[in-house]
This record gives structure tokens, sequence and C-alpha cells, in this order.
């Protein structure tokens, strides 16, 4: 449970917080190494789809625990990639040619796909979704017009709002996130997200 164990730490005595971007560069370079590069082969193969939006072009960002891990010095077991400017068929006709046989669709709702791997890691690729109720019910769309920038605000959390490039290991922290755990805080980036995921604000209670 990601959220559980993020509360967990924050109320650590003691944070292994990276000192700089760089050291936090240096530590997702070398986090999983074998898992590491089929994301930069993702990533790589992200970059050659034909731009499609130009104010978007194709890019992939590795997000989520596994960046956040990397500041905070823990071990990571799967990496969470998220893909703008294309469209899910597309993405998934790219991956499958890349990695043939072994990628699959783990919901159609959130449309994940997820590379399998040879160990117990996880690899998942997802798009930035755009997300709307109607009768109470609520419904999510992959939307290619979202960029990183703009993706990240649907997150509940601001600490978890970081993100980097797998060909580069370059840091994106535009909402500060590694501020939040030097002060080992849990600051809500926007309360109305937890309206699509009530059960996250439950977690770290």
């Amino acid at each position: 449970n990601p959220a559980y164990r993020l509360k967990n730490f924050m109320s650590r005595p003691k944070i292994n917080l990276a000192k700089n971007n760089n050291e936090w560069r240096k530590r997702l370079l070398h986090k999983s190494p074998d898992l590491y590069s089929i994301a930069q082969i993702v990533a790589g193969r992200v970059a050659l789809i034909p731009t499609r939006y130009p104010e978007n072009p194709p890019t992939a960002r590795l997000v989520g625990g596994f960046v956040r891990d990397a500041l905070l010095g823990l071990d990571s077991l799967d990496i969470d990639i998220e893909v703008y400017g294309t469209d899910p068929l597309e993405l998934y006709a790219v991956l499958q040619d890349t990695f043939p046989g072994n990628v699959r669709l783990l919901g159609k709702s959130y449309e994940v796909l997820q590379i399998l791997t040879h160990d117990k890691c996880k690899l998942e690729v997802n798009m930035p979704r755009t997300r709307w109720d109607e009768d109470r019910r609520s419904f999510f769309a992959s939307d290619p017009n979202l960029t990183p920038d703009q993706a990240i605000r649907s997150k509940e959390f601001v600490c978890n709002t970081a993100q980097a490039d797998p060909l580069t290991g370059e840091i994106f922290d535009p909402l500060e996130a590694k501020k939040e755990f030097q002060s080992k805080r849990l600051a809500v980036l926007d309360a109305r997200n937890f309206y699509f995921n009530p059960l996250c604000a439950f977690r770290v209670l």
C-alpha cells in the first residue's frame, strides 16, 4: 500500500533525503538497472512517434513511487511511466512492436499497459487522463493534449508530483515535492482529486 508506506516513512525520526537534484538523479539512474533499462527503451521508442499535437510532442516521464523513492533512498520493485502526446492505440502498437508478446492491458477504464519482465518487478505505462463526473459516476479518458505539467495536477498529494526523464535522469519537480519531505508533511494538492480516489484519503489516516 503506497499511501500507508508513505505515512510510515513520514513518521521516521530521520529521512535519508537526497541532498540535491544531482544526487537524486544519481540514485534514480542506479536503482533497479535492468528495469530502468527497459524504461529507457520505452522512452526512446516514444520519442520516435510522429508528432500529432504540436504543443505536446510524444514524451515519456517516470512518475510516482519510483521517482519519490529515489529521493528517499528506498528500493523499488516497479516503475510507472506516463506518456504524453499520443493516443492509447498508437502507444499499444509501439510497445507491442518493441516487446512482442510481453505487453498486456490491465484495465480498459484506466488504459494501463504492463510490460512483463522475467522477474518480480513491474513496469506499467499509462497516459494522463481527463476526469469528469456524470450522474455521480466517475469517467476517465486518455487525453493526448495534456502536458506533463498539467497531468501532475491530478495527483492527490504534492509529494507524489515529481517526475524524471528516463533517458537523462533529469528531475522535474515544479511543485517542490522534495520540500514536503524536508518538512515531513503530507500536503494535499487539490482536495477535489479525492472525489475520484476516495480510498487514498483513508489509507493515510
